[in-house]
């Protein structure tokens, strides 16, 4: 039986930002928690519900502008959920289906979900076509269709389908779905010592 993971750690970004995050693995899935530091201070904290299947469970986020709460509902083919602002509460209805996928703009935790959730069903060379509903800073959600190639064991290359002349992303996870740290140099924490699970 594979053991469950559970890890905590500092991911350093392209622009100069910082995210702290944790991982815990268990019996309903994976629960990733984040904070995204910039330059001016906090831009973000963030909770990420994975099922075991590996789709997308619930999503809730803080942003200066607010706080934002998704998930999708079973069989109805929509997520829906709420933004909290200081304008009051305001309703989020979004159509869902299995090909759909979450993200938020400029955070890497969602895009490392996704392609450790592909893993099992994408071989090397292959694509998966999906659609992204990502949330930005305001906590307004967009949709786009993206391309998911698998380049190697744990390397993607994502590309935005709708709009071809944007950047194309390479996503890496090791083999738990976390970045490759031995590559990176970036630490990664225990979330439990031998101590705290009794042996």
């Amino acid at each position: 039986m594979t053991k469950p993971v559970r890890r905590a750690g500092r991911l350093a970004l392209a622009d100069g930002g910082i995210v702290l995050w944790s991982l815990a693995e268990g019996r309903n899935g994976r629960r990733w928690r984040w904070n995204r530091v910039g330059p001016t201070g906090l831009v973000e904290a963030g909770l990420l519900e994975i099922a075991t299947g590996g789709s997308f469970a619930r999503l809730e986020l803080a942003t200066p502008s607010g706080l934002l709460t998704i998930h999708p509902e079973a069989g109805e083919g929509r997520a829906h959920g709420n933004v909290v602002s200081d304008q009051g509460v305001t309703p989020i209805r979004v159509a869902w289906t299995a090909d759909h996928d979450i993200g938020v703009a400029g955070s890497p935790v969602p895009r490392l979900a996704v392609a450790h959730a592909l893993r099992g069903g994408v071989g090397v060379g292959e694509t998966s076509a999906r659609t992204t509903v990502t949330v930005d800073a305001r906590l307004a959600l967009a949709e786009r269709r993206e391309t998911w190639t698998r380049i190697g064991d744990g390397r993607w290359v994502v590309r935005d389908t709708d709009d071809p002349a944007r950047a194309e992303q390479i996503v890496t996870v090791d083999a738990e779905g976390l970045p490759p740290w031995i590559e990176s140099s970036e630490p990664s924490w225990a979330l439990e010592t031998s101590a705290d699970r009794g042996s």
